[in-house]
């Protein structure tokens, strides 16, 4: 992904917009958690490429009953840590 989006941002962020959706971020209490779109993010992190706004949606949760967790605190599988 990284690679694609290096190659062609404008392209990689349309066509991954159009099959994908938006890189959707949870508002809950005023901390943002990132919920759909990790694979792109950190493409884009590791690319050091800008994420158009277009592809952004924030959502506001506050109030919701939505389960959230430290990494620090998942259970890892044997290998996946």
């Amino acid at each position: 992904m990284a690679q694609a989006l290096r190659a062609d941002p404008a392209r990689f962020w349309q066509d991954t917009f159009a099959k994908d959706g938006p890189i959707e971020t949870w508002e809950i209490n005023g901390e943002r958690f990132l919920y759909n779109g990790n694979h792109r993010y950190q493409a884009a992190a590791q690319a050091g490429a800008d994420i158009p706004a277009f592809v952004i949606t924030i959502v506001d949760k506050t109030g919701s009953n939505v389960p959230t967790y430290p990494l620090d605190q998942l259970t890892w599988l044997p290998g996946l840590k």
